[in-house]
């Protein structure tokens, strides 16, 4: 039809009797006869996600559904195939992932720590990097309040400044944080609150750092 002339960038001539492998990037060829042998077993229709290509050289992503048209006797007489072109959404998606991916490296191995924590104060993430700041493993921290680590004498202000992100404000604060080997740090956190569509507080990210030497001057 004449959205899959534009789809491939086409005319109507030029696309009858051109072969699927013909339209179909390189590296998905190989699909098409996977979807026609799972037909042949007696599915429905299959789905499938593959790049075509357009006219010109570009690659576009369909989103392929493809059902059978069958004889009497069961035998395949036709195929009838339905594309989406879901190239937007894939690029999106791909850049999610690497925008993701950017977002990790950096919370991995920036020299401060990363905090993720849900509404009642747990941790539910932490970067690599506290074990450099506390001694503890991540796995020893996820699953603990912020005030459960904290120096008994400042549990009070952990509670208080989490009243506060879950109101909507944000947190810049000092507390000392007992470490694996019994001892205690000073720690500076500044904190933002997580909100839902609704701007209901659901958690908050914080960084924390050093700041024993700063305590001390």
């Amino acid at each position: 039809n004449d959205a899959m002339c534009r789809f491939l960038g086409l005319e109507a001539a030029e696309l009858q009797g051109m072969s699927v492998s013909e339209i179909t990037h390189p590296d998905d060829i190989a699909s098409s006869p996977a979807m026609a042998a799972r037909l042949t077993a007696g599915e429905a229709s299959v789905r499938s996600l593959k790049r075509y290509l357009r006219k010109g050289g570009d690659i576009r992503w369909g989103d392929i559904t493809v059902s059978a048209l069958r004889t009497g006797s069961g035998e395949i007489r036709l195929y009838v195939a339905q594309i989406v072109d879901a190239t937007e959404a894939v690029q999106l998606r791909q850049e999610l992932a690497e925008s993701q991916e950017r977002y990790r490296l950096l919370a991995e191995n920036a020299s401060d720590v990363v905090t993720r924590t849900d509404g009642d104060g747990v941790i539910r993430w932490v970067s690599p990097s506290v074990t450099d700041l506390t001694g503890w493993a991540p796995d020893d921290v996820v699953g603990r309040s912020v005030a459960e680590l904290a120096h008994p004498d400042d549990a009070s202000l952990v509670l208080a400044k989490s009243a506060e992100l879950m109101a909507g404000l944000r947190g810049n604060y000092r507390i000392r944080v007992r470490c694996a080997d019994a001892s205690t740090r000073w720690v500076g956190i500044t904190a933002r609150p997580i909100t839902d569509d609704d701007g209901v507080g659901v958690g908050r990210i914080a960084g924390w750092r050093d700041a024993s030497k700063e305590v001390s001057a």
